[in-house]
């Protein structure tokens, strides 16, 4: 499953894009508003990931 870890955040950006669109919100202002959502979380995730070795 690690080799598709680099798939998550592009996937996290493309689903909260779409829900954005759903309600409401144009494509490009639903994807800057999904950029700036999971850019800390991908942040979080990697320092998370940093702190805790592979087994």
């Amino acid at each position: 499953m690690r080799n598709w870890a680099w798939l998550c955040p592009y996937m996290m950006i493309g689903l909260a894009t779409g829900v954005l669109v759903l309600f409401g919100l144009t494509l490009w202002s639903a994807f800057l508003i999904a950029l700036l959502l999971v850019c800390p979380a991908v942040m979080l995730w990697g320092a998370w990931q940093g702190t805790h070795p592979r087994h």
